[in-house]
C-alpha cells in the first residue's frame, strides 16, 4: 500500500495532522518520523481513527456524519432554545447587511453596514460610486496577481473575480447585484460554515467543526423559512409588502425594479439559491479540502531553516 503523500494538513491542538490520513505532520526533526521533500517530519504512527478518513464519492466519512448530524442538532437547537434562535436570527441579520456592504464596496460605493434596533433588522446606507476607489482595488489586484505567480487556482479566482465586478459596471448590473447579495450574505456565510463543517477546515480545537456545521444549517433554515413563509403565510406576505422605513424590502425591490417579475418568482429564485448550498459545500469540500495549509506550514519551514 502507498504511503499517504500527505498532500494537505490542518492544525490540531497538539500541532498539525495530514487531512488525508490523519497522521500528525510536524516541523523539524525527530527520531519518531522521517523527513517528507517539503521539509515536514512524517510522524510513522496510524491514525487512531482512520474510518474517518475513508473517502466517500470523494469526502471523508467523517466530515459527512458530522454535516449529516450537525442537521438535526440545528433544528432541536432552534426549537427548544429560543435565545439560541434569536442569537441566529441576530447573526443572519449581519451576515445579510454585511453581504449588502460588500456588494456595494467591490463596486466602487462606500457602505456602511447597521443594525435597525427602531424597526428591526438591519439597514445598510451605500454611497455614490467613488472611482478612485475602484482605482485602489485595480492596484490591489495587480499585487496580488503578482504575489500568486505559483498559485494558479487563486490566479484563476481572482481573475474570474475581477471580470465578473467588470462587467457589472460596464451592464449597469451593480445595483441589482447590491440589492440581491443581502440574501446572498446570509447564503455564502450558510455554505462557508458547511463546508468547515464537511472538512475541519480552520478547526483548531476539538468540536468547533460540530458547531461549525450547527450554525449553517441554522442559518440555512432561516433563509427557507423567510421563503416558505413568504409562499404560504398571508400575514407575513403582507407585512413583508409593508416594506420599512418608506423603502421595500429586497425581494419586492428585485421584483419589481429590476427583474420585471411577481415577487413570488422572486421567492421562487431566492428558494433554489437556498437549495444549491448544500451541493456547493459538497463540491467545495471535495475540490478543496483544505484549504492553503499546505503551502503555508511548507513556508514555514522554509523560513525556520
Amino acid at each position: 500500500m502507498n504511503a499517504c503523500p500527505h498532500p494537505s494538513l490542518r492544525k490540531a491542538p497538539s500541532g498539525y495532522v495530514c487531512a488525508q490520513c490523519g497522521q500528525p505532520v510536524a516541523l523539524g526533526s525527530s527520531p519518531e518520523g522521517k523527513i517528507s521533500p517539503g521539509g515536514l517530519l512524517i510522524s510513522d504512527r496510524p491514525a487512531a481513527t482512520a474510518w474517518r478518513h475513508r473517502a466517500v464519492f470523494g469526502l471523508h466519512a467523517g466530515g459527512l456524519v458530522v454535516g449529516a448530524a450537525t442537521l438535526p442538532m440545528a433544528w432541536l437547537a432552534l426549537e427548544l432554545v429560543p435565545f439560541f434562535a434569536w442569537i441566529i436570527s441576530v447573526l443572519a441579520t449581519l451576515c445579510h447587511e454585511m453581504g449588502h456592504a460588500l456588494a456595494a464596496l467591490v463596486t466602487g460605493r462606500p457602505a456602511l453596514p447597521a443594525f435597525d434596533f427602531t424597526h428591526g433588522g438591519g439597514v445598510t446606507m451605500a454611497g455614490e460610486r467613488r472611482w478612485w476607489l475602484l482605482a485602489l482595488y485595480a492596484v490591489a489586484v495587480g499585487v496580488a496577481w503578482q504575489q500568486m505567480a505559483e498559485q494558479p487556482r487563486r490566479r484563476w479566482a481572482l481573475g474570474i473575480g475581477t471580470l465578473f465586478i467588470m462587467l457589472l459596471l460596464i451592464t449597469g448590473l451593480d445595483e441589482m447585484w447590491f440589492v440581491a447579495m443581502g440574501h446572498g450574505g446570509e447564503l455564502v456565510v450558510a455554505g462557508i460554515f458547511l463546508h468547515r463543517a464537511l472538512t475541519g477546515v480552520a478547526e483548531v480545537y476539538p468540536g468547533e467543526r460540530w458547531l461549525y456545521g450547527i450554525i449553517a444549517w441554522c442559518l440555512l433554515g432561516h433563509a427557507l423559512g423567510m421563503c416558505w413563509m413568504l409562499l404560504y403565510d398571508p400575514a407575513f406576505q403582507h407585512t413583508y409588502l409593508l416594506g420599512k422605513r418608506g423603502m421595500d424590502n429586497d425581494l419586492a425591490r428585485l421584483a419589481s425594479d429590476h427583474l420585471g417579475t411577481s415577487m413570488r418568482t422572486v421567492v421562487w429564485l431566492n428558494l433554489m439559491a437556498c437549495l444549491a448550498v448544500v451541493p456547493a459545500a459538497l463540491l467545495a469540500a471535495v475540490w478543496w479540502p483544505r484549504e492553503g495549509a499546505l503551502s503555508r506550514t511548507r513556508s514555514d519551514a522554509t523560513g525556520s531553516r
